[in-house]
C-alpha cells in the first residue's frame, strides 16, 4: 500500500483510548437497554457515547469510519424516538456494528490499511433499518481528493458567452447520448456521444477537483465501453446526477459536489484500468489501495467471523508476552487473561486443531503463573510462534489456509513438549519456520527497545538534574556509557538517522559539561530534551512495526501542507447555506402566510435543495425537501404554512452534522488538550500507585522504571500539546 494512504498512527494512537472508552461505554449502555427495553435512557447514553467517538474519528481524519459511526448514532436516535420498531434483528445489528467499529479501530492501530468499504454490508443494513435505500458504497469511499493534479488555467481565451455556449452544447449532447445508452438499442453510439460531451467541461474546468470529476466521469464511460462495468440501476442514477452537475455548470455554477466526485471515482476504482485514462486515475488517487479484497462467501462466513473475534485478545496477548519476555513481571497475568479470552472465543471454530492450540496457550500461561522461573528462551520462542499462527488465522479474510489444521496441531504438540520439559524437534514446515523467525525478531525487537528506553531514562534523569542545577555538570560525563549502549542497539537495528540524532544530542551534552559555570541557555536544554523525547517515542513505535523518526521530530509534517484554496466551494457547502436560508424563509412564511413573494422564494430554495441533495447522494433529504414542496403547493393559508413548517423540521436532522469538525485550529488544539488531560490523569494515577509500591518495596527497580516512564510520557505528550 502506498505510504500516503497509511493512516497516521500518531494522532490515532493518541485519541484511540478516548474512542475505545466511548465505544465500550456505548456497548455497555446498549447491553443494559437490551436487558431492560423500558429503560430508554440507556439508548440516549449509548447515542451520546457514539457521538463522542464520531467527533474523535473526524478529528484524526478517519472520515469513512466516522460516517459508519454516524449511522450507528442515527439508528440509536431513531430507536430512542420510537421511529424504528425494536426487534431482535435490530438489537443484534446495533451490537454487531459497535463491535465492528471497535475491531476496525484495533486493526488500524495494528497497521491495517484504512478501507472503510469493509464495513459496507453492515452500513447498508444500518441504513435499511431507517428505511433508507438506493445508497451507493461511495458513502464509505474516501479517496484523497487533494491528490487531484492541479488544473491548468483552462478556457482563458474564451469569452464568457462562448464558454457557456460550449457547455450548453455539451449538456445537450450528453443528454442525447445518455438517452441512447438508456434505451439500449445504440449503447455504443450513446457512450461515444457522452464521452465527447464530457470532454468539454473537462477541458474548461478551472479547479483540480472539477477537472478530476469530469476526467473520472470519462473514465466510467471508458469502463462501460470496454465491458468492465455492467449497466445497472445504480449507474443510471449516477449518470442522472452527472447530468444535473453538467446542467449547473452550463448555467454558471462553478461548484462541484464532493460526494458525487467520490461516487464517480468509486466506479473507476472497482473496474480494471484498461485505458490510459483509467490507469492515470488509479495511479493519481491510489484507488487500488482503497478497495478491500473480496471476502469469500458461503458456508465459511461464520468461521471467518469467529476467527475475527480472536484478533483483539491475540493482539493483547502478543503485547503482554513481549513485555513479560522483556522482564516486566506484570505482563504475565495480563498474558494469562488474554489467553483466557482466546480460549473462550475459540469454542465453535470448527477447526478442532486450532481450538486445541488456543487452549494450549492458556495452559502454558497457567503453568507459568504457578512457576514464572520456568520461562526461558525456548518457551519465549514457542509461545510467540503459536500466537503468530493464531493471529495469521484470525487476520485471514478469505478461506482459511488448508494447512492450518496441520500447523496448529504441530504447534500444540510443541507447546506440550515445552510444558513437559521435552526436547523440541527442528521446525520443517516453511510457514512455521517463517513464523518462528518473525517471532524471534519480535522478541528481539522488544528486548532491544526496552534496553534503549531504559538507557534513555537514565540520560533524561541525569539531564533533568543538570537542568535544575547547572552546577551538576560533572555528572554528565557518566552518560557516555548509556549513549554507547543506545548507539550499539540502534546500529544493530540499522537505524542510521536515529544514530545521527543520538550523536548530535551527545555532542550538545558534552558542550554543556565543558561549559560548566557559564550562564545557562534554557533554549538549548529544551531542544536536547525534545529530541531525546522524540527518540524515545520513535523506539517505542518500532516495537510495533516500521516507524519514521522525522514524524516525531516534526509532527507538523505528518500531513502535507494544504494546497491553496480553490476559488470554488462545493455543493455540500451550498447545501448548508441553503438549509439555513430555508428555515429563515419558513419562519417568515408562518408570520405572513399570504405573501406570494415569500412562497416563490421558498419554492425556489427548496427545489435547489432537493437538486443539491440528489448531487450529494442524500436520499433522505431529497425526499423530505419534496414533501415540503408538496405542502407548499397547498392553498396559501396559515394552516398550510404551519404544515410546511412542521414538514421542514424533518430537514434539520438530515443535513446537520452529528459531529461538526472544529472550525478553527484553536478548537482542534482545545480538543487535543482535553484528550491529553484525560490521559494525563490516568498516567498520574499509575505514578501514584507506583509510588505506593516503591514505599513498600524500595528495591524494586521495575517500579521505579514504571514511574520514570510515566513522567517521560507526560513530558513528551505535554510538548505535543504545547
Amino acid at each position: 500500500m502506498n505510504d500516503a494512504l497509511q493512516p497516521d498512527l500518531g494522532p490515532l494512537i493518541w485519541v484511540k483510548g478516548e474512542i475505545d472508552r466511548a465505544a465500550a461505554q456505548a456497548a455497555e449502555e446498549f447491553a443494559h437497554y437490551v436487558d431492560a427495553p423500558d429503560e430508554t435512557s440507556h439508548l440516549r447514553c449509548a447515542q451520546t457515547h457514539i457521538h463522542q467517538a464520531v467527533g474523535a474519528l473526524g478529528m484524526v481524519g478517519l472520515e469513512g469510519l466516522a460516517r459508519f459511526s454516524e449511522s450507528i448514532e442515527a439508528l440509536l436516535a431513531e430507536l430512542h424516538k420510537g421511529n424504528v420498531s425494536i426487534s431482535l434483528t435490530t438489537l443484534d445489528l446495533v451490537q454487531n456494528a459497535i463491535a465492528a467499529l471497535r475491531r476496525y479501530l484495533e486493526e488500524l492501530a495494528a497497521g491495517a490499511p484504512d478501507q472503510p468499504l469493509k464495513l459496507w454490508p453492515l452500513y447498508e443494513k444500518l441504513l435499511a433499518e431507517r428505511d433508507l435505500s438506493g445508497v451507493s458504497p461511495g458513502e464509505l469511499f474516501y479517496p484523497d481528493l487533494g491528490l487531484a493534479p492541479r488544473a491548468l488555467a483552462a478556457g482563458t481565451s474564451l469569452s464568457r458567452e462562448e464558454r457557456f455556449s460550449r457547455l450548453r452544447t455539451a449538456r445537450s449532447r450528453f443528454e442525447h447520448g445518455l438517452l441512447a445508452w438508456l434505451r439500449g438499442a445504440a449503447q455504443g453510439r450513446g457512450l461515444a456521444e457522452m464521452g465527447e460531451a464530457l470532454a468539454t467541461p473537462e477541458a474548461l474546468a478551472d479547479t483540480a477537483t472539477a477537472r478530476a470529476f469530469w476526467s473520472a466521469s470519462l473514465g466510467v464511460v471508458d469502463a462501460l465501453a470496454a465491458g468492465g462495468l455492467p449497466p445497472s440501476l445504480a449507474l443510471k442514477r449516477l449518470w442522472g446526477r452527472v447530468g444535473t452537475q453538467l446542467r449547473r455548470v452550463s448555467m454558471g455554477s462553478p461548484v462541484v459536489a464532493e460526494r458525487l466526485v467520490r461516487d464517480v471515482l468509486y466506479y473507476v476504482a472497482i473496474t480494471e484500468p484498461v485505458t490510459d485514462r483509467l490507469r492515470a486515475l488509479h495511479s493519481a488517487f491510489h484507488l487500488d489501495a482503497l478497495i478491500p479484497a473480496s471476502p469469500a462467501g458461503g458456508a465459511a462466513a461464520p468461521l471467518r467471523a469467529a476467527l475475527r473475534g480472536l484478533r483483539e485478545p491475540v493482539h493483547a496477548a502478543k503485547d503482554a508476552w513481549n513485555r513479560f519476555c522483556a522482564g516486566v513481571a506484570v505482563g504475565l497475568p495480563q498474558f494469562a487473561e488474554a489467553c483466557r479470552l482466546i480460549a473462550e472465543r475459540s469454542h465453535g471454530l470448527e477447526i478442532a486443531e486450532l481450538e486445541r492450540l488456543c487452549a494450549a496457550t492458556l495452559e502454558i500461561a497457567q503453568w507459568l503463573r504457578k512457576d514464572p522461573l520456568q520461562h526461558n528462551e525456548a518457551v519465549a520462542m514457542e509461545v510467540a510462534t503459536a500466537l503468530l499462527l493464531i493471529e495469521t488465522a484470525a487476520e485471514e479474510d478469505a478461506e482459511p489456509d488448508p494447512q492450518l489444521s496441520r500447523q496448529a496441531a504441530l504447534m500444540s504438540e510443541r507447546l506440550g513438549c515445552v510444558e513437559r520439559g521435552q526436547a523440541l524437534a527442528r521446525l520443517d514446515q516453511p510457514l512455521l519456520g517463517e513464523m518462528s523467525r518473525r517471532a524471534q525478531e519480535r522478541l528481539l525487537m522488544g528486548q532491544v527497545a526496552r534496553e534503549i528506553l531504559n538507557s534513555l531514562a537514565i540520560i533524561e534523569q541525569t539531564l533533568d538534574g543538570y537542568f535544575r542545577d547547572p552546577g551538576r555538570a560533572p555528572e554528565l560525563g557518566a552518560l557516555a556509557r548509556p549513549f554507547r549502549e543506545i548507539e550499539g542497539a540502534l546500529a544493530m537495528l540499522g537505524q542510521d538517522p536515529a544514530i545521527a540524532l543520538l550523536r548530535e544530542c551527545e555532542a550538545r551534552i558534552a558542550a554543556f559539561e565543558s561549559g560548566a559555570g557559564e550562564p545557562a541557555d534554557t533554549s538549548r536544554f529544551d531542544d536536547v530534551a525534545y529530541k531525546l523525547s522524540a527518540l524515545g517515542f520513535f523506539v517505542d513505535r518500532l516495537q510495533h512495526g516500521a516507524a519514521d523518526l522525522d514524524e516525531f521530530l516534526h509532527p507538523e509534517r505528518r500531513k502535507p501542507a494544504a494546497a491553496a484554496p480553490e476559488p470554488a466551494g462545493s455543493v455540500e457547502h451550498e447545501l448548508e447555506r441553503s438549509k439555513d436560508e430555508t428555515h429563515a424563509l419558513i419562519e417568515a412564511l408562518r408570520a405572513r402566510p399570504d405573501d406570494e413573494r415569500l412562497r416563490a422564494e421558498l419554492k425556489s430554495n427548496l427545489e435547489t435543495m432537493r437538486e443539491s441533495a440528489s448531487l450529494v447522494g442524500d436520499v433522505g433529504l431529497e425526499s423530505r425537501a419534496g414533501q415540503v414542496l408538496a405542502e407548499l403547493a397547498a392553498a396559501p393559508s396559515a394552516e398550510a404554512a404551519a404544515r410546511v413548517s412542521e414538514a421542514a423540521q424533518e430537514i434539520a436532522p438530515v443535513v446537520e452534522k452529528a459531529a461538526p469538525a472544529p472550525a478553527t485550529q484553536e478548537a482542534i488544539d482545545a480538543e487535543l488538550l482535553a484528550i491529553f488531560i484525560e490521559e494525563a490523569r490516568e498516567v498520574l494515577a499509575a505514578i501514584a500507585a507506583g509510588l505506593e509500591r516503591s514505599r513498600a518495596e524500595p528495591h524494586d527497580q521495575e517500579v521505579l522504571s514504571t514511574i520514570r516512564r510515566g513522567f517521560h510520557t507526560l513530558k513528551g505528550s505535554g510538548r505535543m500539546v504545547g
